[in-house]
């Protein structure tokens, strides 16, 4: 039996990144593929049955609950700000050019915090250069228009004038009667 009581973050911080986007709103499948976890079907349901997934959810959501409607639109326009200085910051002021040789990434005492909350990560291979791990633009992008709305499809309506059927339903003997007239139109010559 765990003691663990979901306030502080989950130990595994792709459970933790799940539970955030499920509690931010996220559906569930996207929550589970946003935390790194690939195949959501089924295997998103289990995990939030997980007793330590369960209990941090609880937790999250009692404390989302007690948040006033102010506070929320404040930290929707924070996420928002941070995806729109991922989608629109410029990647290439990270490096600096010396000499004809590759550029480098500039020492990181060098970088504003806005340029070092670019950086993820960085990955250091036992041979050649270090990799630096950044979020990707049009991730940011679609968590934008997703924000907007954007990702919803479009109201289409399905009937005629007034609620009509497109495709009027005609009995049979409708039918009859308007190919005989069109018969008649075509023998007098009238329809062409």
């Amino acid at each position: 039996m765990s003691t663990y009581d979901g306030s502080t973050p989950h130990p595994d911080q792709a459970r933790e990144t799940f539970c955030q986007e499920l509690i931010a709103g996220e559906a569930l499948y996207a929550a589970y593929e946003t935390a790194g976890f690939k195949r959501p079907r089924g295997n998103a349901q289990r995990m939030q049955q997980e007793p330590d997934v369960a209990v941090r959810l609880k937790w999250l959501g009692e404390k989302v609950a007690g948040f006033d409607e102010a506070l929320l639109g404040f930290r929707r326009l924070e996420h928002r700000r941070a995806l729109e200085h991922v989608a629109t910051a410029d990647r290439v002021a990270l490096y600096e050019q010396k000499g004809r040789g590759r550029p480098k990434l500039k020492p990181l005492s060098q970088l504003t915090p806005e340029q070092r909350a670019l950086i993820d990560g960085l990955e250091i291979p036992p041979k050649g250069p270090i990799k630096v791990l950044m979020p990707k633009r049009l991730d940011a992008r679609a968590m934008l228009a997703k924000l907007d709305g954007f990702d919803k499809p479009n109201k289409i309506e399905a009937t005629g004038a007034n609620g009509s059927p497109l495709v009027p339903d005609y009995t049979d003997e409708q039918r009859a009667a308007a190919l005989a007239v069109l018969l008649a139109k075509v023998k007098t010559g009238a329809a062409a």
